[in-house]
């Protein structure tokens, strides 16, 4: 029995008002390792691109990701402050900084081992590969979508995220990695998925 592990991790801050989904697919899951390098990877599952992530501009994009403009609307309803960006508090912005230069991805090594998105997004070069804003095709929050030698990563709110997964982007990975909708499933405590083919 073959058998593809797919790692997901959370984040949540200990107020409880941040959360964070990383969802990671090792290389050696894809039947064909030129599909991280291609644009059919995207057209695959549905993912529409928005903008290329620069490495120096990770810290720039990730608030449009991770932060609801609802949640800070309601935060900031008392502030005197007219400002069309968003207003985040300090402690959302070390959420941010632990979620970018954490090392809270896990990467297949072996062993298994964690690392930063910051390191990835850095690692990201070369013809196909990089970081991408893009859009589920109709979802409106922007995920972080990167594609590095070790596999493709997925990041957004945890929300966000479980959205996407729900509504056909996890049913779309799974036929583009066995070939098939119907995979049986199996669910760990740690957060690996194991897909049996």
């Amino acid at each position: 029995m073959n058998i593809i592990e797919l790692y997901s991790n959370t984040l949540i801050s200990k107020n409880g008002l941040f959360k964070a989904s990383i969802f990671t697919v090792p290389s050696k899951c894809f039947n064909e390792s030129k599909i991280l390098q291609s644009e059919s990877l995207f057209e695959a599952l549905k993912i529409e691109k928005h903008r290329k992530i620069r490495p120096h501009k990770l810290w720039n994009d990730m608030p449009d990701v991770i932060f609801d403009s609802e949640w800070s609307k309601e935060v900031d309803s008392d502030s005197d402050i007219d400002s069309e960006e968003p207003f985040v508090p300090k402690w959302g912005y070390l959420f941010l900084e632990e979620l970018i230069y954490g090392k809270h991805v896990i990467i297949e090594n072996s062993p298994l081992s964690m690392e930063s998105l910051a390191n990835l997004v850095n690692s990201a070069t070369g013809v196909g590969l990089g970081a991408f804003l893009g859009f589920i095709i109709g979802e409106g929050r922007p995920i972080l979508f990167l594609t590095v030698p070790a596999g493709m990563v997925i990041c957004g709110s945890a929300a966000a995220v479980s959205r996407a997964l729900e509504k056909g982007l996890e049913k779309r990975l799974l036929k583009l990695l066995v070939g098939k909708d119907n995979s049986e499933k199996d669910s760990k405590s740690n957060g690996t998925r194991r897909i049996r083919i």
